[in-house]
């Protein structure tokens, strides 16, 4: 992966088939799989499983490791990493709510991060970008209106 090479994968959880989502559990780790059933809502376990299944299988495009053999650990803020990254020097985010997971992989010298947020809440993208973003990233972003409006239609269904 060089510099230039961010990757941003989505995946719309909602209709996910129940052979689909035992698919994404069998490559969590037992952590993941122990941290899920912790979870006391069924939509969030669900995407919670979908979303570091898509992280892992993302992670192993091109590479020789499989999406069960990704090690994680977590800084002293919580932010995940992965462990004995050295050869790889991946950066990653990972996002998910309700019906919708996304992960953004890009190389370690590039801070990368993804968000998502459900369909059905309306936002106030300039007061957001506003309050969080530096002047340069909201130029970028309203450059951006037409390709993110189209986005956000394509996934919602709008």
């Amino acid at each position: 992966m060089t510099a230039g090479n961010i990757l941003v994968v989505w995946q719309s959880t909602a209709a996910l088939t129940g052979d689909a989502l035992a698919d994404a559990v069998a490559v969590l780790s037992d952590d993941e799989r122990a941290r899920r059933e912790r979870i006391r809502f069924a939509d969030a376990a669900r995407d919670y499983a979908a979303a570091h299944a898509l992280l892992r299988r993302v992670l192993s495009r091109g590479r020789a490791t499989s999406p069960r053999d990704w090690r994680f650990a977590r800084t002293q803020t919580g932010k995940p990493f992965l462990v004995d990254d050295a050869a790889t020097a991946t950066s990653f985010s990972l996002s998910h709510t309700r019906g919708l997971v996304a992960c953004a992989v890009a190389p370690a010298a590039v801070a990368v991060g993804v968000d998502v947020e459900p369909c059905d809440r309306e936002i106030d993208v300039e007061r957001l970008a506003a309050r969080f973003f530096a002047e340069s990233e909201i130029a970028a972003l309203r450059a951006l209106a037409g390709v993110s409006g189209a986005i956000a239609s394509s996934i919602c269904g709008r």
